[in-house]
Formats: structure tokens, C-alpha cells, sequence
């Protein structure tokens, strides 16, 4: 009986072949990583998440506290912090009333729901004044907004002016201190 030779032939073939076709996708595997490196790398986000048109509201033993609205918003995770755009808050009052925060930015911060505004802030409180500052901040815990930046207040009766500012929502009071200027004009 005669052996063949074509088995081993075939081992040799089959294992010639499996050696070319790793030869050829390391070959493409290299050009098509050197491909990504000559790429830019993806841009990280600065945050998490980022919305448009955002709207909260604070809810508190089924009583609405605060509601904050914001052209945009970027969330940072990390920071427990939310960055504002366009800033619209109103801070309701016991007898139904509104005070209205206004700003080109701002920050919420999650942990303790104060909300930091900056860039022409303008706050409107019931009594009828306009106060104008560069920054101001709500503190959700005792409910108080503080400027310590000077400020401009103007109402009907009264212009005021002034090193800083404080509002104190619970008893609906206003004060203005430091080195307080005041115009009063005459009632018609």
C-alpha cells in the first residue's frame, strides 16, 4: 500500500493561510490604529447633562417654595452643582405673593438648593421696589436673599442705595446697609 502525503500537504496549506490572514489583519488592525491616532480625540463634555428650557420647581409639605427657569442648563455630577443661563426664579411667600430673581447666570447647588445669581440681577419684591445688583444669593435654608455687592433699589416712594442688600422672605422685609444713600421723592 502506498501513504499519501496529502494530509500533511493540507496541514501545511491550512496553517499557511491562517498565518497570512493574521499577517493581514494585524496589518490593517496597525494602519487603522494609526488612522484613529492622527484623529483628534473625542471632547469630553464639561458636564453630565445639559438642558434647554429648564424649569423646576421646589416642592415643600405639598407647598410650592420656589420655581426656577433657565434658558440653559449644564449639570455637573462631581459638584452636585447645575449652571445657569437666562436665570428666572420666583420665591413665593406665604400670602401667595412673589418675589422675582433675575439674571444673566447663575448656580443651583443641589445639596442645599441655594441659588447663586450673577450678571444684572434684578430682584422685584412685592412691596413694589427694583433692586439692581451684580450678584446676589438665595438661601433656601433660612429663605433670605443677600447681595453683598452694592446695590440700587427704586420704588415708588424711595431711591436707595447702598453697600449691600438683604431680604427676608418669611417676614417680607428689606435691608439695605452700608454707606446708604437715599433719595426720597415728593408725594402728588
Amino acid at each position: 500500500m502506498v501513504q499519501s502525503r496529502p494530509p500533511t500537504l493540507w496541514l501545511l496549506v491550512a496553517a499557511a493561510a491562517v498565518l497570512a490572514g493574521v499577517f493581514i489583519y494585524a496589518a490593517a488592525h496597525k494602519s487603522g490604529s494609526d488612522a484613529q491616532k492622527e484623529q483628534p480625540a473625542p471632547v469630553v463634555p464639561d458636564s453630565e447633562m445639559r438642558l434647554t428650557q429648564m424649569e423646576y420647581t421646589e416642592v415643600q409639605e405639598g407647598r410650592q417654595v420656589w420655581r426656577l427657569k433657565a434658558r440653559e442648563a449644564k449639570y455637573f455630577q462631581e459638584s452636585q452643582k447645575t449652571h445657569l443661563q437666562d436665570v428666572h426664579v420666583e420665591i413665593y411667600l406665604e400670602d401667595g405673593r412673589t418675589v422675582v430673581l433675575e439674571s444673566r447666570e447663575g448656580m443651583l447647588y443641589a445639596g442645599t438648593k441655594d441659588i447663586e445669581l450673577w450678571g444684572h440681577v434684578k430682584a422685584q419684591v412685592p412691596q413694589g421696589y427694583v433692586v439692581l445688583t451684580e450678584r446676589a444669593r438665595y438661601r433656601h435654608a433660612d429663605r433670605q436673599i443677600v447681595s453683598e455687592t452694592p446695590v440700587r433699589v427704586v420704588g415708588p416712594l424711595v431711591q436707595l442705595q447702598g453697600s449691600r442688600w438683604r431680604y427676608d422672605a418669611p417676614a417680607q422685609r428689606a435691608f439695605v446697609d452700608g454707606r446708604v444713600r437715599a433719595v426720597v421723592k415728593a408725594a402728588r
